[in-house]
């Protein structure tokens, strides 16, 4: 991959689009649209940069295959991993895998519990809040994802302020606006998404019959875990905003 150079508000909206394309994934399923795009999305230099090799591969070949005919299957793979409870469910929310108290006889945990509070206290922290049409719970991998992504985007926005402030105030208010909602990135990906979405990881694998949702658990694993090592806070300096060179 050649040298790119990211300012600092164009590194956060890629991030951003980055936990938006996961919170897609666990959202809803794939539809026509994804199917055409996918074959070409894997064999993006900078995405491919992002993961570990062997993932990306085993995603490329299986998109190569990928013919529209076959959507409803995949479609229903969804379905039966984070909707319908049958035996191959996987519940896609935190608190099933954080919920389960030491000792007990039960292996998933009860929902809307001590960690859906704490996750629900950090969106309204943060000015987030869920859209009237969402009907999945705080709790849930697409909703978190997207809250990562809502951050992302408001770190962008005090970075383009902070770009055109015109004194020293506002440079110095953006400045602290650049560090808190680094600082709740950082913080959410260490409390939660990083602390379950292993285990997430592991119990999708064994239920999905396709390569497609394991593959993409187990890249929304890596790209949180990179993330989480990448972020820097607080950031020392904004005088110069040098762009930051991604090589390959």
């Amino acid at each position: 991959m050649n040298e790119v150079s990211m300012m600092p508000a164009d590194e956060s909206e890629a991030r951003s689009g980055m936990y938006r394309f996961f919170s897609n994934v666990f959202l809803g399923p794939p539809d026509g649209a994804l199917v055409q795009k996918l074959p070409e999305l894997l064999h993006l230099d900078d995405l491919r940069s992002l993961f570990e090799s062997e993932t990306i591969k085993v995603l490329q070949g299986f998109a190569a295959e990928l013919e529209q005919e076959e959507l409803p299957t995949l479609r229903q793979e969804y379905f039966d991993l984070f909707v319908v409870p049958t035996k191959r469910y996987v519940a896609p929310f935190e608190d099933v895998y954080r919920e389960c108290a030491p000792g007990s006889k039960l292996d998933k945990g009860p929902l809307l519990g001590t960690h859906a509070i704490s996750v629900i206290r950090t969106y309204r922290r943060a000015g987030a809040a869920m859209i009237d049409d969402c009907k999945e719970l705080p709790t849930h991998a697409g909703v978190e994802f997207s809250f990562m992504s809502f951050l992302c985007d408001r770190e962008a926005e005090a970075w383009h302020t902070h770009r055109k402030a015109a004194d020293a105030d506002v440079e110095s208010e953006t400045s602290n606006q650049v560090n808190q909602y680094r600082e709740l990135q950082r913080a959410f990906l260490q409390q939660h998404l990083a602390v379950w979405l292993p285990q997430l990881r592991r119990a999708v694998q064994a239920n999905a019959l396709t390569p497609y949702f394991s593959g993409m658990t187990e890249l929304s694993e890596q790209y949180v875990t990179r993330d989480l090592a990448g972020i820097s806070v607080p950031i020392d300096t904004f005088e110069s905003e040098a762009p930051k060179t991604i090589h390959g």
